[in-house]
Formats: C-alpha cells, sequence, structure tokens
C-alpha cells in the first residue's frame, strides 16, 4: 500500500466532507449541529490558499482517507493572532495501517 500527504485539491472535497461529516454524526468533538456540504470545504481551501495556509490530504492506495489544515483563529487576525490546526482520520482498518506507517 502507498501512503503519502500532499496539498488538497478541489476533487479531493467531497472524501474530506464525507470523513468530517462522519465525526459531526458520531462525536461532539466538532462543535457542528451539522455537517458542512462541499461548497463550505471549497470555500475553506480557496481561502486557505489566498492566505498561503496549507490544508493537506493524507492517501492511502490512492484514497483520502485524512486531512488536516491551519486557519487563522478568527478570520482577519491581528499580527501575532493564533492559529488553529485541524487534522481528522476515520477510525477504519485502512487509516489505522496508514497511521501506524506515519
Amino acid at each position: 500500500m502507498e501512503s503519502g500527504i500532499r496539498p488538497a485539491v478541489p476533487t479531493n472535497l467531497s472524501a474530506v466532507a464525507e470523513i468530517f461529516t462522519h465525526y459531526v454524526c458520531h462525536s461532539v468533538i466538532t462543535f457542528e449541529k451539522t455537517p458542512p456540504p462541499v461548497a463550505a470545504w471549497r470555500r475553506r481551501l480557496d481561502d486557505l490558499a489566498a492566505q498561503k495556509l496549507p490544508f493537506l490530504v493524507a492517501e492511502l492506495s490512492g484514497e483520502v482517507v485524512g486531512y488536516a489544515y491551519a486557519a487563522p483563529w478568527v478570520p482577519s487576525p491581528p499580527i501575532g493572532a493564533p492559529s488553529r490546526t485541524r487534522s481528522t482520520s476515520p477510525q477504519t482498518g485502512q487509516a489505522k495501517v496508514w497511521a501506524e506507517r506515519c
């Protein structure tokens, strides 16, 4: 199995949305009540790219199995404002294998 981490592209966003949806529906970790649609993920990808911030996906055998991004804590922070990161990967067998390889 080949694994890797690379910058996200728009075609990855449906997989990202699906991963995030799992956590919205089955946990309280996201603080979201409803999963954002793929269009919201596209806006996030574009916004982060405009700010030169990373949005990465993890792949295992060509399948997106996780993602991570860095974003400002607030939309327009002053210089020196804190930022947040998010990293998510479903707890499937494949994701577990990928995590163990990294």
